[in-house]
């Protein structure tokens, strides 16, 4: 089984909605690729330790709709 990914779908579902540049910007300090993460998302443990509200709740976010943990 695949590890599960964050896409830019859900950082769009969010409520306010997650802007690209904002996007960009938190991969960039993460040391992360932008155009891997806008083409195909990044798995979940990329962004396992980072201490960022806005990350973590995306990611709770995606968890929940994907049903897991």
């Amino acid at each position: 089984m695949t590890e599960p990914h964050l896409t830019l779908a859900d950082c769009h579902a969010m409520e306010p909605r997650y802007c690209n540049q904002g996007i960009r910007a938190v991969l960039g300090r993460l040391g992360l690729s932008w155009p891997e993460f806008r083409d195909r998302g990044l798995p979940f443990s990329a962004f396992e330790g980072v201490d960022d509200a806005m990350v973590q709740a995306v990611l709770d976010k995606a968890r929940e709709r994907l049903g897991v943990r």
